[in-house]
C-alpha cells in the first residue's frame, strides 16, 4: 500500500503541534519530513519500527530515552494492516528538569564537554504536558482517519487596482530606532546587564510598533522581531569577545525557542531570558585583560573541559608553536597553561561534589581523567587536600 496520501499530513502535524514530524514506512525508511531540530532519529529507527511493528500497535503511543527525551508515534493502519507511521518530535515532558537531566548525563557516563553539547539541544525541546500530549495524540488519529489528497483550489485573481501613494518616511523615527540598536549592541558587547535590561523596553517597544508589519498577523510580525533580536545580541556578542561555539548554541536554541511561541507575551518572555544569556557570556566568557590568542586558548579550555587537554592540541588549534604558546600564557597570566587547564578542572570538581550523588570517580571521568588516583593527586595540590576529605569538611 502507498504511503503518498499521508504525504501533506506530515506539514499538518507539524503546523499543528510546532514538533518536527516524519512519516515512515514499515520498513523504517523515511518517506516524507518537516524538521527543524538536529536529531539522530536514524539511531533508534530499529528501536522504534520494533514497538511499532512488533507490538501490532493501532492507537498513537510515546517512547522515552534515558535521557527523557520523547517521541510519539502514531500508527497509520488500513484495513486493520499496519502500513507505517507518523514520528512526532522530538520533545520533553514534565520530569525533565533541573538537575534531573543532568544525574542521568552523569549516569550514561557523558564527560561534561559531551553533557554542555546534549544540553544544549534538551534545552531547544519544547515541553508537552499530559494534557497536551493526549489532544494531539486524538487529533491525529482522527485525521489519519479520513486522509485526502484532495488539492487545495488555486487562487483566483483580483481586479488590477492603482497603486497607492506611499507617504514620506518618518527619518526622525527611523534615526531612533537606529540609535537604540547601537546603544543596545554596545551595552550587551560590554556585558553591562543593568544597561542591557533598561534597554529592553525600547525592544519591546519594536514588538509593539511592527505588530502589523504582516496584516493580520501579528504573532508571526512579532517572531520575526524576535529573530531580529537574536542576530543583533549575536553580533553584539561576538564584538564583546564570546566564541563562535557559544554563540551559535545560543543563537539555534533561541531561533527555536521564538519559532515555537504561540503567544506575544511568550515571545516577550523569551527576549528577555535570550538577550539576559548573551550578556552572561560576555561577562562569563570573554576577557579583554589578554591578547586574542589567549583569549582563544581559553576559550578553548573552556569548551572542552571534559576532556584530556594537551599544550600541544591548543597550539594546533591556535596554529602556532607549544613552546611560544607556553611562554605567551605564562607571561600573560602569570601562570604556566597546564596549572591553568589544572585549576580550572579541580575548580569545576569542586562544584560537582557538591552533588552528593555524584562520586568522586564519577567526578574524575566527568573532567576527562580516567585514573581516579591521579586526579585526587592534582586535586590534593591544589586544594591542599583529598577530594574525599574536600567533602567531609564540606557536608560537616
Amino acid at each position: 500500500m502507498t504511503l503518498s496520501k499521508y504525504y501533506h499530513l506530515v506539514t499538518v502535524f507539524n503546523s499543528i503541534s510546532r514538533l518536527d514530524t516524519r512519516l515512515t514506512d514499515i520498513t523504517g525508511t523515511i518517506v516524507a519530513e518537516n524538521t527543524t531540530i538536529t536529531y539522530p532519529i536514524n539511531q533508534i529507527m530499529d528501536y522504534l519500527m520494533d514497538e511499532l511493528t512488533h507490538s501490532a500497535r493501532q492507537h498513537p503511543f510515546e517512547i522515552i530515552d534515558s535521557n527523557q527525551i520523547h517521541l510519539l508515534v502514531v500508527p497509520i493502519v488500513e484495513n486493520n494492516e499496519l502500513i507505517g507511521g507518523i514520528i512526532v518530535g522530538p520533545y520533553t515532558g514534565a520530569e525533565t528538569k533541573g538537575n534531573k537531566i543532568e544525574s542521568h548525563l552523569v549516569k550514561a557516563g557523558l564527560n561534561l564537554s559531551s553533557q554542555n553539547r546534549f544540553l544544549s539541544l534538551i534545552k531547544s525541546l519544547p515541553e508537552l504536558s499530559s494534557t497536551e500530549l493526549n489532544s494531539f495524540s486524538l487529533a491525529f488519529k482522527s485525521m489519519l482517519s479520513h486522509p485526502t489528497t484532495q488539492e487545495p483550489s488555486p487562487v483566483s485573481k483580483t481586479a488590477t487596482f492603482k497603486t497607492p501613494i506611499f507617504e514620506k518616511p518618518d527619518l526622525t523615527e527611523i534615526e531612533k530606532r537606529y540609535s537604540f540598536e547601537s546603544k543596545f549592541m554596545t551595552a550587551l558587547a560590554d556585558g553591562n546587564s543593568a544597561e542591557v535590561q533598561k534597554l529592553m523596553g525600547g525592544m519591546y517597544d519594536l514588538l509593539t510598533l511592527f505588530s502589523n508589519r504582516i496584516p493580520g498577523n501579528s504573532l508571526r510580525s512579532a517572531k520575526n522581531i524576535g529573530f531580529v533580536s537574536n542576530t543583533i545580541s549575536r553580533i553584539a556578542a561576538r564584538n564583546g569577545g564570546v566564541h563562535p561555539i557559544y554563540l551559535d548554541a545560543i543563537s539555534s536554541k533561541y531561533a527555536i525557542i521564538i519559532e515555537r511561541q504561540q503567544t506575544l507575551s511568550g515571545i516577550k518572555k523569551v527576549m528577555t531570558e535570550m538577550t539576559s544569556e548573551y550578556t552572561e557570556a560576555v561577562h562569563n566568557l570573554t576577557s579583554t585583560k589578554y591578547s586574542p590568542i589567549i583569549n582563544r586558548a581559553i576559550t578553548y579550555i573552556q569548551i572542552n573541559i571534559g576532556d584530556t587537554i594537551a599544550v600541544s592540541e591548543i597550539a594546533k588549534y591556535l596554529g602556532i608553536n607549544a613552546s611560544y604558546l607556553s611562554r605567551l600564557f605564562k607571561a600573560e597570566t602569570g601562570t604556566t597553561l597546564t596549572d591553568f587547564i589544572n585549576i580550572k578542572k579541580v575548580s569545576r570538581a569542586k562544584s560537582l561534589l557538591m552533588d552528593e550523588s555524584i562520586s568522586v570517580t564519577d567526578v574524575a571521568l566527568l573532567l576527562g581523567y580516567s585514573d581516579t588516583a591521579y586526579f585526587s593527586k592534582v586535586f590534593k595540590k591544589y586544594v591542599g587536600t583529598s577530594p574525599r576529605n574536600y567533602l567531609k569538611t564540606q557536608h560537616q
